[in-house]
């Protein structure tokens, strides 16, 4: 779909840097562009150095599953800035939404003098809607993967339907 829109798509390579619209690659190669657009995944906050908590391979600061840290201290990280030590779900907003939930339980718990705490219990896999500008959207579920309109409004439903839920009233 990319390709057929006339990205260059650079799959094993990474950038290594930009200079005046040009994109220097980890390969040697240099590419001129009109737009460029470096899409990463996501990265530890940089403050959670600053701290001596216990952080996993990549930065992100090592929980149990009720999402606190495993140092046993009360600090808890959900979304991206966490990583469940047995069964860390990606870093995708679908995880980090239902892990609040899970959060508020478990600081009111603590704020309470209950230290019995609520584990956190990630999904197997999730729904990938991407709305492709031109009133389709590409979805992705399990092995079925179609770019058509009716993803695109199911892809609309969801979208309006989350954040009707969560508007302050």
């Amino acid at each position: 779909l990319l390709c057929s829109r006339g990205v260059d798509l650079r799959m094993g390579q990474h950038a290594e840097r930009i200079e005046q619209g040009r994109l220097m690659l980890s390969t040697g190669q240099t590419l001129a562009a009109d737009l460029i657009v470096w899409a990463t995944g996501a990265a530890s906050p940089p403050l959670l150095g600053r701290f001596d908590l216990p952080r996993d391979d990549h930065g992100f600061l090592l929980t149990d599953r009720t999402l606190r840290s495993v140092s046993g201290s009360p600090i808890f990280a959900v979304g991206d800035c966490g990583s469940i030590e047995d069964r860390d779900p990606p870093k995708a907003g679908v995880y980090a939404v239902r892990q609040g939930p899970v959060l508020w339980e478990n600081l009111s718990r603590l704020a309470a003098g209950n230290q019995k705490l609520r584990e956190y219990e990630p999904q197997g896999d999730f729904l990938k809607l991407f709305n492709t500008g031109d009133g389709r959207a590409l979805l992705e579920y399990r092995r079925l993967t179609c770019h058509a309109r009716w993803c695109w409004w199911l892809k609309d439903w969801i979208d309006r339907r989350f954040v009707a839920r969560h508007q302050a009233s």
